[in-house]
């Protein structure tokens, strides 16, 4: 079981980039993402029964970013508890390129304030950290600016952790980050997980999120909740370009098929 779990939690799978990326700040979309196949940790094996993946981006991704992708698929960067979750997560972290410039980001931050930088970890749902898994000398910086927390490419042994500069530009270049989900994300409710449906063809993914495309409205090009005439306007204020947003099917170029997509999708978003 452990060794199944380890050779999935380092599958990577490429699907491929796509011509006229949108505005990542915007849209949460990055082409060259490689998501996987997600993992669960057992009541069998002690485990909390939730699932977890990393993933892998061909350039260095922000913690906020990474955050932001995982959301998109409906989970969130994984909140490690305990040391049991630690050495689990860690497990799926065999492959080297997980570990590129530094190990992946986790779902741990603290922002700029307080009285030091011990304290003020907070998890993704907002409650403080506990247990944490520092490597030697961390955390460690002013508590001036934010920090978010990753592996420790340094003490990759221990399984320690280290925090970081939020980003690439701030000079911080990790690939990597491991998300987490409390069920399966079977966002089609088709009981097989959402990224084995993309790749054995059983759903579409256009925009290369990783999330089945039956799950989203892509016609709604304004994100409004609705396909109507404001998403007629920005196909057409788009018309000839690459997008971002007006590019509804993904094809790299704003033209008449996004046109018969937003007209074909009229009226609520609607999803299956």
């Amino acid at each position: 079981m452990m060794m199944r779990r380890i050779q999935l939690g380092i599958l990577m799978i490429g699907l491929g980039t796509t011509t006229g990326a949108a505005d990542v700040g915007e849209r949460c979309w990055v082409p060259d993402v490689d998501p996987v196949p997600s993992v669960q940790w057992t009541s069998a094996e002690n485990g909390n029964g939730h699932w977890y993946a990393v993933v892998h981006n061909d350039a260095a991704i922000s913690w906020e970013l990474a955050r932001a992708q995982a959301v998109a698929r409906g989970g969130d960067l994984v909140s490690i508890t305990d040391s049991a979750e630690n050495a689990f997560v860690f497990s799926l972290l065999a492959d080297d390129m997980y570990w590129e410039h530094d190990g992946p980001w986790i779902g741990l931050s603290r922002e700029a304030g307080g009285t030091g930088i011990s304290s003020g970890w907070t998890l993704p749902d907002g409650t403080l950290g506990s247990n944490l898994q520092w490597g030697t000398g961390c955390p460690s910086g002013t508590i001036e600016v934010d920090w978010s927390v990753h592996f420790s490419v340094a003490q990759r042994a221990e399984m320690k952790w280290s925090n970081s500069l939020p980003g690439p530009q701030t000079g911080t270049h990790i690939h990597s980050y491991v998300m987490e989900w409390d069920s399966l994300p079977d966002c089609n409710e088709n009981q097989t997980d959402d990224l084995i449906d993309i790749l054995y063809g059983v759903s579409e993914d256009m925009d290369g999120d990783g999330q089945p495309d039956e799950c989203q409205c892509h016609a709604d090009a304004d994100d409004s909740g609705s396909v109507d005439i404001l998403d007629v306007l920005s196909v057409l204020d788009q018309w000839g370009e690459d997008g971002p947003s007006g590019d509804v099917d993904y094809d790299g170029v704003v033209g008449l098929s996004d046109l018969l997509a937003v007209l074909q999708a009229w009226g609520s978003c609607e999803t299956d």
